[in-house]
């Protein structure tokens, strides 16, 4: 179940893609600020946990560590 977390944390970020697509990808324009800010936020989550997930999986535990502190100043 491990070894298979990178495909299924890839497979949320393409989820999420789609389905924000009609909503916010297409109407940039029309969306303020915090809107953006969110939208970033969420989407260096997914990025780390994508990462995390690959970096376990290449068995490069001291990378992993270092981005997870990084998740500090993301959160």
């Amino acid at each position: 179940m491990v070894r298979k977390s990178f495909a299924g944390f890839a497979l949320l970020g393409v989820a999420a893609v789609a389905a924000f697509w009609p909503s916010y990808v297409t109407r940039l324009t029309d969306v303020g600020l915090p809107v953006h800010a969110h939208a970033a936020a969420m989407t260096a989550w997914i990025v780390l946990l994508v990462a995390q997930a690959w970096l376990m999986r290449s068995a490069r535990r001291a990378a992993h560590r270092a981005l997870g502190r990084v998740s500090y100043a993301l959160v």
